[in-house]
């Protein structure tokens, strides 16, 4: 298995999953080194081990040595040494393990994966397109206000035209807070298998930049359980599904969105106006995100 960089690690899942698999988990193995010269020498030296105080309880390990001599002049060596695996180094022994005891369903030509299980996939993903639309606009709107001709108004007529486009501002910002609802972000795999979609919902604590900018269009391998799984025929998975817009009438929708993505009739890039995800798809609970 080749190294890693994880730029999506869900640090609470990957500890979950190993300690489940190992009946537990040690925080720190040690040997201990130590050179002396004594006479008639016993003693005992112990010392405790674990991670920070909020899972000191859980995972703390106690280790003692004892050593005992005869008398006479003797040299007793104790050598010491302290291990400490980090997030991405459990996290590869983790899929390692995975793989040995083929907990890992391989994804079999266009057939969907079943529910769950757990998969690993090569994936190009790309952002929930309705939250890309939103806010490639508000990016636009911002720097076209920057630029908005101002020669011969007055000061009035300047502070009008200021408080109309931050109020337009202001709108399409807090229609993005409705559609970024909650602490996790929607991630798309398209041809996964060449005729697959992925959908793939991160928590925004656990990405290696909030961002995205090291995530989004890269090729990237995925680890997750399934959750939900979508046939061609049946209804798709909804890109607002967590949001109170999920409410409104697709006819409403279509109007909103609409407006926005006839920029791209002025030569704008904005991502294909689309609700939903169509199948066949299936959506996970993504433990890592690597290269």
């Amino acid at each position: 298995m080749k190294l890693i960089i994880p730029v999506y690690l869900n640090q609470k899942l990957v500890f979950d999953l190993i300690a489940m698999m190992r009946n537990g988990m040690s925080t720190i193995t040690k040997v201990s080194t130590q050179e002396s010269e004594n006479n008639s020498n016993s003693g005992e030296i112990s010392g405790g081990f674990g991670l920070g105080s909020a899972l000191s309880s859980l995972l703390k390990m106690d280790m003692s040595i004892k050593d005992s001599s005869k008398s006479g002049t003797e040299q007793n060596e104790t050598k010491s040494e302290e291990r400490v695996h980090t997030p991405a180094s459990i996290l590869f022994n983790l899929v390692q393990d995975m793989r040995t005891e083929n907990i890992i369903t391989p994804i079999q030509g266009e057939t969907l994966p079943d529910i769950g299980s757990f998969v690993e996939f090569d994936a190009v993903l790309t952002r929930n397109p309705m939250i890309e639309t939103i806010d490639a606009f508000l990016s636009l709107m911002k720097v076209a206000t920057s630029f908005t001709e101002e020669a011969g108004m007055s000061n009035n007529e300047k502070k009008k035209l200021k408080a109309e486009n931050d109020a337009i501002i202001q709108k399409i910002e807090d229609f993005g807070s409705l559609l970024k609802a909650g602490n996790t972000i929607d991630l798309v795999a398209k041809d996964v298998n060449s005729n697959l979609s992925a959908l793939v919902t991160v928590e925004t604590d656990f990405l290696n930049d909030p961002f995205m900018s090291d995530l989004v269009e890269g090729e990237f391998k995925v680890l997750g359980k399934v959750i939900k799984t979508v046939k061609k025929e049946e209804s798709p998975i909804s890109f607002l599904r967590k949001s109170a817009l999920s409410k409104m009438p697709n006819e409403t929708l279509d109007e909103v969105f609409g407006a926005l993505t006839s920029l791209t009739d002025q030569g704008f890039s904005l991502p294909e106006n689309k609700f939903t995800l169509d199948g066949p798809a299936f959506q996970i609970i993504p433990v890592a995100i690597y290269a």
